[in-house]
């Protein structure tokens, strides 16, 4: 992307439709459209859309991945096994409580 990023009033948006599609198609224009001061859409050439598109589905499959071989080493190594019975509340309840013995002093 590397045309120019602007906002414009929803009535300029319809008043001047086919030059904003101009500006993105061929400048690869970014237009925010707003409504009573507030963003309510964005126009972006088709092109640049399926990039971003694609962007966020190669972080996807990579976080997919990594959290896959992830999970395949805490197998291996027995871990998962061992946590099975892990009690999530009661170390989230030991951590708060550590905490705020540290911050306030005993609390309980």
């Amino acid at each position: 992307m590397s045309g120019t990023e602007r906002r414009v009033s929803a009535t300029e948006a319809r008043v001047r439709f086919g030059e904003l599609l101009d500006g993105v198609r061929a400048r690869h224009d970014v237009v925010f459209v707003e409504r009573a001061g507030k963003e309510v859409a964005v126009v972006v050439s088709v092109e640049d859309w399926e990039a971003a598109c694609a962007g966020r589905s190669d972080k996807w499959a990579r976080a997919d991945a990594m959290l896959a071989e992830l999970h395949e080493r805490l197998r291996a190594e027995g871990a998962i096994e061992r946590l099975k019975d892990f009690d999530v509340e009661e170390a989230i309840r030991v951590g708060r409580d550590d905490r705020d013995e540290e911050r306030y002093g005993r609390v309980r």
